[in-house]
């Protein structure tokens, strides 16, 4: 099941590029996490520009300017953050008017009620907070987002935000959100 939810994810990356490259000589592109191989490669095309960021940029709070990318892909990285909204608000900031944040991740607060993912979770998990001590972070680094269910909780923090969602789950707990970031009416 991830590998079809991961292959929906590309097809509709792609397509958004396809679109945005219809519009603008350049697509600025915003990356956050790593993507998997097919969607790296089209991220790689002549129109695009394309800024990467992982686990050791502070993706809370990014030191980029307001509206700068067309698309902004987050790939199996919110499950980790420690202050979710701040993250999708940063998020939203850096998107033009019309932009496109895709993503993907994982309900793990639905994946703890199936026994197999719920171990692969733990690993995950593991993996996460050794390689964030080995990097010298310090803080509390609870994560929140395993105990809300998932993607409403996305959905509806995005809503609030102003943000037009498109929401597709795959098997229990892989999900993908498209969420447009609206006009903002100008202030008079």
């Amino acid at each position: 099941m991830q590998q079809l939810a991961e292959k929906q994810a590309e097809i509709l990356i792609k397509e958004k590029i396809a679109e945005g490259a219809e519009k603008k000589e350049i697509m600025h592109i915003l990356q956050i996490g790593s993507c998997p191989e097919g969607v790296a490669q089209e991220l790689w095309k002549d129109h695009c520009s394309v800024t990467r960021l992982d686990l050791r940029n502070n993706i809370h709070h990014l030191d980029l300017p307001d509206e700068q990318f067309d698309l902004a892909i987050v790939w199996n990285v919110s499950w980790t953050l420690h202050d979710p909204v701040m993250a999708y608000e940063e998020w939203k900031r850096v998107l033009v008017s019309g932009g496109s944040l895709v993503l993907y991740d994982t309900d793990w607060y639905k994946a703890m009620q199936d026994e197999k993912e719920a171990a692969q979770y733990q690993k995950k998990e593991q993996a996460f907070l050794k390689e964030h001590e080995r990097m010298g972070g310090g803080e509390d680094m609870r994560l929140p987002m395993k105990t809300v269910e998932r993607p409403a909780w996305d959905k509806k923090v995005l809503d609030v935000m102003n943000m037009e969602t498109i929401c597709q789950e795959y098997g229990i707990s892989q999900f993908l959100i498209v969420a447009e970031k609206k006009e903002e009416p100008e202030e008079t």
